[in-house]
């Protein structure tokens, strides 16, 4: 319906409705032409903006991503979503420093948000500074219960920490959240194999369904039966 609009009505609306329907179906680079024009006609509306920053950070294209949200944040400085997103863009560009003021800021405009905490404990994840991402995913998960990404990556960092017991303790607090979590049932696994657990065949046997490559390679030697 959008595209019969358009070649009667070629504005930025229709442009932007149609671009916006193109990313929920992930046609990245089509939704990005189309909001390239909604801009186009209306350079001045923030939401075009906002979706084209999260349509560039899919292409990986993290600069033009990161100034779609800047100038979301021009236009609309109350908008915590854009400090929140930008911020992540700018954990994923290692600009550390960037990350931390946007989050703080997205804080101040909107207190106790569970999402800015959990975006804290991702950035400390990244600069691998355990510590403090373990105290963020914490607070993420006293404020919302059912986080189970932040269960995850607190499994994920005691992993990495060679802390097993604590990694499967938070993997099976996501999977009971979400169970069929990819990421937390390879963490489960994963840590269990490290202490020596062999009592993981019922996790491989469902990522084997959930059609996890890693799993289907090693189901074999591990679950023979």
């Amino acid at each position: 319906m959008e595209t019969r609009f358009i070649k009667r009505w070629p504005d930025a609306e229709h442009y932007f409705k149609r671009g916006r329907y193109k990313a929920v179906i992930h046609e990245w680079k089509s939704a990005l032409s189309d909001l390239d024009k909604s801009i186009e006609f209306s350079p001045n509306t923030m939401i075009s903006y906002y979706v084209r920053g999260a349509v560039k950070e899919r292409l990986d294209d993290l600069e033009g991503s990161r100034d779609d949200f800047s100038k979301v944040i021009e236009l609309k400085p109350d908008f915590e979503m854009a400090w929140l997103d930008r911020a992540q863009i700018y954990t994923k560009l290692k600009n550390f420093d960037a990350a931390k003021e946007d989050l703080d800021i997205a804080l101040k405009l909107y207190p106790n948000w569970s999402l800015a905490f959990f975006r804290f404990g991702n950035l400390y994840s990244d600069k691998k500074d355990y510590d403090n991402a373990i105290l963020y995913y914490e607070k993420c998960i006293e404020i919302n219960k059912g986080s189970y990404m932040a269960y995850n990556n607190l499994g994920d960092i005691y992993y990495k920490k060679k802390n097993y017991d604590k990694a499967i303790f938070y993997a099976t607090e996501a999977i009971l959240i979400f169970p069929d979590y990819v990421k937390a049932l390879k963490t489960r696994v994963g840590a269990k194999l490290a202490k020596g657990d062999t009592d993981f065949c019922e996790d491989i046997k469902k990522l084997v369904k959930l059609g996890d490559i890693e799993s289907i390679a090693i189901i074999d030697e591990y679950c023979p039966n």
